[in-house]
């Protein structure tokens, strides 16, 4: 085979379509540092660098396609004396409305490495709009805030955004200056440093109790400078706690109102340029028609938790999922976030969960005020008390908080759907996926199934979710090994076909 082989265009076309593959087998010359370039698909070459490649190496690159904005960035480690082989998804260049881009690995950018912040045997489980200080003629009601956390604490959360008084969340996170507002609790709480002097970071950066610091919600693109001048501060003074930040998941094609050109863009530009250290984001997919009382999932549900759970992978960080916990408008005439129902809650917290989240979220704990939205039904109503939704948030937090040693830390392999409509972004289930001594996974329902492959530690999980609001399932398992079903509280029985 010839070793002088530098340029090589136009190997193949697409003259027999656009969507006909083509398999290319060339050789690489001593002189490797030129590109080499074959193909013509859709008016654009392909172009290939290699650097450091031993002389006479043969590589073949498999379905290697351009396509409109494609990424799909995986590692892939290239040894002496074996056969690699670079599979599509792992191999990628193409346009975006005249604009070229190339694959490539991300670089983690976080200003503090990400760890679990919450206290160990819990699962990280958040609150947005949680307690606040009940204040009387001036006087925090001390007794009360106490033993409102006790409470936040039994429905199974384990952080706490900051309230709105200071003197109440510096004695929630320091045990040391008089009453100590967590005492019998394992909360952890996040402050806002924007709310406090250089002085006041330091000092609060050695409380046992700190969980991080929250950073901003929701940003635009250019919101997100600012955002890395508050983390810089942050860091220069505190790089033992987490940063916490949260955007805008997908709610369609047209991005244009944050400032990018599409979500993948979004997201990209906000990882790399603020440097959180894992991916939040909100999307809540439960509506319900107003006029019908309907209830459906929005589309975009497991496009956003594929999403999510691919750019967490490449960027090599984390993400924390949402769940919906209050009534509300949703600004689309006709329609609402309906009820909160102990259905769409374990939908949305354990379909993350099986995409790999490493923290669960619920929008929200308390009640807010929004004439807009007209929020009701939370956990606790505008008073302070607790609602029936308060019982069902603790029953799905039980169960998640009782699995802590099979989510926390896990490893997606894969998460397929055996729905006979596939959801937009997923991968239907076939065979050659599942372990060996699986055959098959089936369900009575044409909703089908959420599954996912985990790995945590020494074992090896198979997780199916069902993702229907008002269908129950049966689920049969032709396999012909013997494994365990892990049950709650974590529990393992030896599992039936069916």
């Amino acid at each position: 085979s010839a070793t002088n082989i530098l340029y090589h265009l136009n190997t193949y076309t697409t003259s027999a379509g656009d969507n006909q593959w083509y398999r290319v087998t060339f050789d690489i010359g001593a002189e490797r540092d030129k590109p080499l370039g074959f193909g013509k698909l859709r008016g654009h070459t392909l172009w290939v660098h290699f650097v450091g490649i031993p002389v006479g190496s043969s590589i073949t690159i498999r379905n290697a396609k351009i396509a409109p904005y494609e990424f799909a960035q995986t590692v892939t480690d290239i040894t002496a004396d074996s056969k690699t082989t670079i599979h599509p998804e792992t191999y990628n260049i193409g346009v975006y409305n005249g604009h070229g881009h190339h694959a490539r690995q991300f670089v983690n950018e976080a200003r503090v490495p990400y760890a679990n912040p919450a206290v160990q045997g819990r699962f990280p489980i958040l609150g947005w709009n949680g307690v606040e200080p009940h204040v009387d003629n001036g006087s925090i009601d001390w007794d009360r805030l106490e033993s409102d956390f006790k409470d936040y604490w039994e429905c199974g959360f384990s952080l706490a955004m900051p309230t709105g008084n200071p003197q109440a969340n510096a004695h929630c996170i320091w045990d040391n200056i008089g009453r100590f507002v967590f005492n019998g609790t394992g909360l952890k709480m996040f402050l806002k440093p924007n709310d406090l002097t250089d002085d006041e970071i330091k000092y609060y950066a050695g409380a046992d109790r700190l969980a991080g610091w929250f950073i901003r919600d929701e940003p635009f693109v250019f919101n997100l400078h600012e955002m890395r001048g508050i983390v810089d501060r942050v860091t220069s003074f505190d790089t033992q706690h987490i940063l916490y930040g949260n955007i805008f998941g997908c709610q369609g094609d047209d991005m244009s109102a944050t400032g990018a050109r599409d979500y993948e863009d979004y997201v990209n530009q906000y990882l790399t340029q603020v440097g959180i250290g894992y991916l939040s984001y909100d999307f809540y997919p439960v509506r319900q028609y107003e006029e019908s009382g309907q209830r459906f999932m929005h589309p975009l549900f497991f496009y956003n938790l594929e999403f999510a759970s691919r750019i967490s992978r490449q960027h090599g960080i984390p993400f924390w999922g949402f769940v919906h916990s209050v009534e509300s408008n949703c600004g689309v005439e006709g329609q609402k976030y309906p009820k909160p129902s102990i259905e769409e809650m374990k939908i949305e917290a354990f379909c993350a969960l099986a995409y790999g989240a490493q923290a669960i979220q619920y929008f929200t704990y308390g009640c807010p005020y929004d004439p807009e939205y007209n929020y009701q039904n939370s956990p606790l109503d505008s008073d302070g008390n607790r609602t029936p939704t308060w019982d069902i948030v603790k029953t799905v937090n039980t169960e998640i908080n009782a699995l802590c040693d099979v989510f926390l830390g896990a490893q997606v392999r894969w998460v397929a759907n055996t729905a006979e409509n596939t959801p937009q972004g997923c991968r239907s289930l076939t065979p050659d996926m599942l372990p060996d001594g699986f055959n098959a996974i089936t369900t009575d329902c044409p909703t089908g199934l959420c599954v996912s492959r985990l790995s945590n530690g020494n074992c090896e999980y198979l997780m199916v979710v069902n993702p229907d609001l008002d269908a129950t399932q049966t689920v049969r398992f032709d396999k012909s090994v013997d494994c365990m079903k892990v049950t709650t509280p974590n529990q393992k029985i030896p599992a039936k076909a069916t």
